[in-house]
């Protein structure tokens, strides 16, 4: 990763070619952190996942410094070199794909992560629902369970 961030924030006086070379830059870093996040999600890696979550955020912030940059001086960004507009929406496509990726891939682990939390809580409920001392209908305990003490009060010494 390349030290864009450091240099992302607004300036007036910059040259179309420059401010667009900057968010060429931070558009590269970007993908590569979402590359690695896909990557990582891939081989359920969470703890390079989270590891990358902060630098995904500082530049995320970058890049929209300079997209707000690019659209208050959108006539002069008009201007700018051919090639170089045409490498930011190339790059920018790129990163849309990227970011689809890595979101999607985000949700599916989240669902993981939901499914795995219900079949906890299912699993304690259904522990629990066992460990209950059963009565039946004419009030005495039910299969199995004559013969061991049951707690009828409660002391609170």
């Amino acid at each position: 990763m390349t030290a864009m961030t450091a240099d992302a924030t607004f300036n007036p006086t910059n040259s179309p070619e420059k401010i667009l070379s900057g968010l060429l830059g931070l558009m590269k870093d970007l993908k590569s952190v979402y590359q690695e996040e896909v990557d990582a999600m891939s081989r359920n890696d969470t703890n390079k996942f989270m590891s990358l979550q902060p630098s995904k955020i500082a530049l995320s912030r970058d890049y929209e410094i300079r997209v707000k940059e690019v659209q208050a001086r959108a006539a002069a960004i008009k201007e700018a070199d051919p090639f170089l507009r045409q490498m930011v929406v190339i790059e920018q496509t790129e990163l849309a794909a990227l970011a689809d990726k890595s979101q999607s891939g985000a949700l599916r682990m989240a669902e993981a992560i939901k499914r795995l939390q219900e079949r906890l809580i299912y699993a304690a409920r259904e522990a629990i629902s066992q460990e209950k001392l059963q009565y039946g209908k004419n009030g005495h305990m039910k299969s199995g369970e004559i013969g061991k003490p049951a707690a009828t009060s409660i002391n609170q010494d």
